[in-house]
């Protein structure tokens, strides 16, 4: 039986380029090229000493944000850049970065934010926030992340207090578009008292299609249902919105009353919503950019938050490249 260190000094390579690699890939990946059978012990410890091999310990990533923290505001004008830890014990509680020039750019792109949550695949686990925004090109614009340990409350209240130390000084109003993260809700009216903010049309149809059967009869329900929800979201005036909601409590029965009880109309129909939305009805940028650094979740935080720094300065790259205009779709690391 070939040995994890074996192993390890066979795939290093392949984990530098995919750090995702499943330990079930590694073994049809051996059977493939060698003709040899591996445990999936042997494949899942050899991921984790050839990890080791190319990125450092985990543990001591941690500390390395400490110089990381200092490097980044001494290098690049402008950053936002804070690293959160326990008193007295100097435990890793969470870390915030906006390059300089992402804050630049963000002040010639479409006053627009879309934040969301994605948990890391690290040995220690936790969740990356991430707020992003939408260039001149129609393209996405990452302005911030975080690593934190969960969603909670006070972890967005901290991280929506670093945007709001970018966004305030910048005069202008901006609208929000988020989940309905219970945690995320209170710190947005915390944080943001008065700035409109937009559930993602998107969740809340999935949430409604999970209330009904998805064959026969339920099906052909579900169908009408979601015709009518997406009718009053989309109405513009409240005439409008009102004709087809008057008919969705009445189709949808109690199951539709319980969910629009819980929601407030002010936060996913165009015609009562406080700000502008410029045509955007969902979060799908935040996705967008949880897709974009999907690569780097399985890393150890120095890597994933330096990975997504050369990520952005390939972007800068190419729109130079393609002669885009700086001011609306630079991201100058």
């Amino acid at each position: 039986m070939m040995r994890s260190r074996v192993v390890s000094s066979l795939i290093v390579d392949r984990i530098r380029a995919k750090p995702e690699l499943k330990p079930i890939e590694i073994i049809h990946e051996f059977k493939d090229y060698y003709g040899i059978d591996i445990s999936y012990y042997h494949a899942w410890f050899g991921k984790e000493l050839a990890k080791l091999d190319v990125h450092g310990d985990e543990s001591k990533s941690f500390n390395e944000l400490v110089w990381y923290a200092d490097a980044v505001k001494e290098t690049n004008t402008g950053s936002l850049c804070t690293l959160d830890c326990e008193a007295g014990i100097n435990l890793f509680r969470r870390f915030f970065v906006s390059f300089g020039g992402c804050i630049a750019g963000f002040q010639y792109c479409i006053p627009l934010l879309f934040i969301d949550a994605t948990f890391l695949k690290s040995k220690y686990k936790g969740q990356l926030l991430c707020a992003s925004g939408k260039n001149g090109n129609q393209g996405f614009y990452p302005l911030a992340f975080g690593v934190v340990d969960s969603e909670t409350e006070e972890n967005w209240t901290w991280f929506l207090q670093h945007l709001a130390f970018i966004l305030l000084p910048m005069g202008r109003v901006v609208t929000i578009f988020l989940d309905r993260n219970q945690g995320l809700l209170n710190a947005m009216g915390f944080v943001f008292p008065g700035w409109p903010h937009s559930y993602c049309y998107y969740h809340l149809k999935q949430n409604l299609i999970s209330k009904y059967p998805k064959s026969g009869y339920g099906k052909l329900l579900q169908d009408r249902v979601i015709n009518l929800f997406s009718r009053c979201a989309y109405a513009v005036t409240e005439e409008e919105f009102k004709v087809p909601m008057e008919e969705l409590v009445i189709v949808g029965s109690s199951k539709v009353k319980a969910f629009i009880s819980d929601l407030s109309r002010d936060h996913y129909a165009n015609a009562f919503f406080k700000g502008m939305r410029y045509g955007e009805m969902a979060n799908s940028l935040a996705e967008s950019f949880n897709n974009w650094v999907g690569v780097f979740r399985d890393l150890p935080v120095l890597p994933l938050i330096e990975g997504i720094r050369q990520k952005l300065m390939a972007k800068c790259s190419r729109c130079s490249v393609a002669g885009h205009n700086r001011k609306t779709c630079k991201a100058i690391i």
